[in-house]
């Protein structure tokens, strides 16, 4: 798969030119490159997992498939990653920085200040990565965006991410860290995806009546995107 291929999303009406996501483990697992990525990698997880929390108290109740077996699925199968990342971890001896535990309920999470939890992010990347979910987060509580909008931008490269791990390890491409990448590319993760991905193509083919802003989606989505690829360089996300 080449760094030219052009994702045919169903969420927008023309091609989005995107790179595909996919684990990216460090080429050596020498002790500081392998603290390195696993350090770099729990802290945007544990950030991500916290703002994917809020978003989902920001999707209305009557969205019963998405939340139901879209979203909370995915929810939980997150939370499944960063103990598989915390058990590298004890593993190797690599310390982690210590923040308040994940919540299984996300109505809980979602209420953790967001600011507590940034001493676990390692790079710039990752605090530019968190910056973007607070702006995605922040515009839709005041209205600047529309909740799908705010979805499409944490689950699509979410749903893109999880999609190149799971080619990765059926063709036996996968990089050493078993129990992070079959715990990431699990059946329950791929399901989650495929119906969070299958519900927003609902609400944009349904536009303007469900609220969809397609160029706001984009917007979101793309720097979502950029972002990930400068991640690359900590050996969490990367081009394939």
């Amino acid at each position: 798969m080449s760094s030219t291929q052009v994702i045919h999303s169903p969420l927008v009406g023309r091609p989005w030119g995107l790179p595909a996501l996919k684990f990216n483990a460090p080429r050596s697992l020498a002790p500081p490159v392998l603290a390195s990525w696993v350090q770099s990698t729990y802290g945007t997880h544990r950030v991500g997992i916290h703002f994917i929390s809020i978003m989902m108290t920001l999707v209305p109740t009557s969205e019963t498939r998405l939340l139901n077996e879209g979203l909370i699925p995915l929810y939980q199968g997150f939370i499944a990653v960063e103990k598989a990342l915390k058990k590298i971890a004890q593993e190797h001896n690599i310390p982690l920085n210590q923040c308040s535990p994940i919540h299984p309920d996300y109505r809980i999470e979602s209420q953790i200040d967001s600011k507590t939890l940034e001493s676990v992010l390692t790079g710039q990347p990752a605090q530019a990565m968190a910056d973007l979910m607070e702006k995605a987060v922040s515009g839709t509580r005041d209205g600047k965006y529309h909740w799908s909008s705010l979805v499409a931008c944490l689950c699509i490269p979410s749903e893109s991410f999880i999609t190149q791990t799971a080619i990765a390890n059926s063709s036996g491409t996968s990089q050493p860290h078993s129990l992070f990448t079959n715990t990431l590319a699990s059946e329950s993760q791929q399901n989650a995806c495929k119906v969070t991905i299958e519900e927003l193509a609902r609400l944009k083919n349904g536009a303007p009546e469900t609220g969809w802003r397609e160029d706001e989606a984009a917007s979101l989505v793309e720097e979502h995107f950029r972002i990930a690829e400068e991640l690359a360089s900590c050996g969490n996300l990367c081009e394939e």
